[in-house]
């Protein structure tokens, strides 16, 4: 049995990541004829549950952050360990299932994680929320073989990622359902209709337009606030038993082998929006049933026959009022590209006592500057991960038309981004990123390849870290604290690279990792809403400016030497969220 759930779990997580088939031999590389061994590492995972103790068969699954291929995966021993070698330095994703369990948030969230070779990743397992309750028809009398789902919600406040779902279950013969293993959040519940696009599983009432807990539409839906391990019954929904209308079209424009749409309440980053089917034929076909009135945004994104994204598009309004919308010509375009080279100082390799470090086991990541629920790909679009090779080459592809900021994911703390450079033009010039913009952020249009880039990584930084105190019985961590690091060097307050943003842990620690050696200043905000840990205030040019101007005003600095790490830098907090030096 636990072999089989095992299985049952790789298959999913490589459906999910959309993986082609490797071979697990150890990668090679060519270089200018020879062949020669990619250097390999290894990772170890240790798996414990909410007592403490270890959990032993827990299924694990490791993939590799940026590239596509089936995931390694096995399950922990008796002492709760899982070891895997051979693996080509760098950075990858580490998940563990176990029905009814969820992460810790001590020890991450409950999304993908990512880790170095050579680390141990410490994963604590703790029980997920449940809720339960009945589906009943008008009358009183139970619903049987109905479909029911929570769907987690972001709302202002809210620091849970944009969206999930609790798998969906259907009522037994009393009408009663049970959703297990939920991360804490806020979810709306519904009955009917489908949760996903495409979902093979077919009930009477998949053309039903949806009703939410308590008896409602989607509008006027109740919350749910699940807190970790607790079980919330009750949660009683009188089915309306109202039909829902059919959206149809066609998809045109660049070709792709697959092809997933979501049709989605505009406005909102979950699909509660009825059932859907492709044409067998080409997918080029498609038709959501059951859609209950209201406006929508209908997206999708293409794939290769590798599962490579290629081609997204969208329909930005859908209105469904009263009556069928079919006819809708949804358009794909080709995605962009980008490319370059990681290049590091040879001059600064010793400067911390540290061997040298190969340019593969840093990771780079596209992170779109739009706000959560404005990028119309959030359901659809896989994350903008990118891989290094050994020779520091790297390209990203997939990327949808929009701006976007060039992030590195560091072996070391000692490491950080000095400058990320474009090639020279004919004429010799060197062109910003973008003009009078940050050196980070990029924008794309349909299909652009941007190639040539030069990111510089410098290994001689060091980081920051301590702990807040609260001034005068305040919380040493008020809810929606986020604190700042600033360059103080005047020529540096432009440079984004030089600006970083946390939010404290709740004990009040706080950690701040690859910093560039110099003088900073401390600051801090209360951010209620939007709480959008998705795009950094440091983003905004006014609110940086606004920053600098604040932090300078409260001259709380620190400076940081060459290979420094400071790890007692002590801050208390006041009410208001200001802080100053102990």
């Amino acid at each position: 049995m636990k072999r089989a759930l095992l299985l049952i779990f790789l298959l999913c997580v490589a459906h999910l990541c959309e993986f082609s088939q490797t071979a697990i031999s150890p990668p090679v590389d060519q270089i200018n004829g020879p062949i020669r061994q990619k250097p390999l590492g290894t990772l170890d995972v240790i798996v414990t549950g909410d007592d403490g103790k270890p959990v032993a068969d827990a299924p694990v699954s490791i993939s590799r952050f940026g590239v596509q291929g089936a995931p390694r995966g096995g399950s922990t021993d008796e002492s709760g360990a899982y070891h895997v070698a051979n693996l080509p330095v760098g950075v990858y994703h580490i998940n563990v299932f176990v029905p009814g369990f969820i992460v810790s948030p001590e020890s991450g969230s409950d999304e993908f994680r990512s880790y170095h070779t050579g680390e141990t990743a410490n994963i604590q397992l703790v029980t997920g929320g449940v809720i339960t309750g009945t589906v009943t028809d008008r009358d009183g009398n139970p619903i049987v073989g109905i479909t029911v789902a929570a769907v987690r919600v972001r709302e202002s406040g809210d620091t849970n990622s944009v969206f999930g779902y609790g798998r969906p279950r259907q009522t037994d013969d009393r009408g009663i359902y049970r959703l297990y293993g939920l991360s804490p959040g806020k979810y709306i519940v519904f009955a009917g209709g489908r949760a996903e696009f495409g979902s093979s599983r077919t009930t009477p009432f998949d053309r039903d337009a949806p009703t939410f807990f308590p008896s409602s539409t989607r509008e006027t839906a109740s919350r749910v606030t699940v807190l970790q391990g607790q079980e919330y019954s009750g949660i009683d929904i009188r089915y309306r038993n109202e039909p829902g209308f059919q959206v149809s079209g066609t998809i045109s424009g660049a070709a792709a082998k697959n092809v997933r749409l979501a049709l989605t309440p505009l406005g909102k980053t979950e699909v509660v929006a009825g059932t859907g089917q492709f044409d067998q034929e080409d997918q080029r076909s498609f038709v959501f049933s059951g859609v209950p009135a209201g406006t929508y945004r209908l997206t999708a994104r293409g794939s290769d026959e590798k599962f490579k994204s290629v081609a997204a598009g969208y329909v930005s309004t859908v209105k469904v009022q009263g009556i069928d919308v079919n006819g809708l010509d949804l358009r794909l375009s080709p995605l962009a590209t980008i490319s370059g080279r990681i290049v590091f100082d040879p001059a600064a390799q010793t400067k911390c006592e540290r061997s040298p470090i190969g340019s593969e086991s840093i990771s780079l990541e596209l992170r779109s500057e739009k706000r959560d629920g404005d990028d119309v790909f959030t359901i659809l679009a896989p994350p903008n991960e990118i891989s290094v090779s050994s020779q520091g080459e790297f390209q990203g592809s997939g990327v949808a038309a929009g701006k976007y900021r060039l992030q590195a994911l560091l072996a070391r703390n000692n490491l950080y981004v000095r400058s990320i450079l474009r090639p020279r033009t004919a004429s010799g010039a060197t062109p910003p990123t973008v003009a009078g913009g940050p050196t980070d952020s990029f924008s794309f249009s349909s299909g652009e390849r941007i190639g040539g880039l030069i990111v510089n990584i410098q290994q001689d930084g060091g980081s920051i870290g301590g702990s807040l105190s609260g001034l005068d019985g305040a919380p040493a961590t008020p809810f929606g604290l986020h604190i700042y690091l600033v360059p103080a060097e005047k020529e540096r307050v432009d440079d984004t690279l030089r600006y970083s943003e946390l939010v404290p842990n709740a004990d009040g620690g706080f950690f701040f990792p690859n910093l560039a050696p110099g003088k900073y200043f401390l600051t801090s905000r209360i951010l209620l809403e939007p709480l959008n840990p998705a795009r950094p205030l440091t983003w905004d040019t006014k609110q940086r400016a606004k920053l600098v101007d604040d932090a300078k005003a409260a001259n709380v600095s620190v400076e940081l030497k060459p290979c420094q790490a400071i790890r007692d830098y002590q801050l208390l907090v006041s009410a208001d969220g200001s802080i100053k030096t102990k």
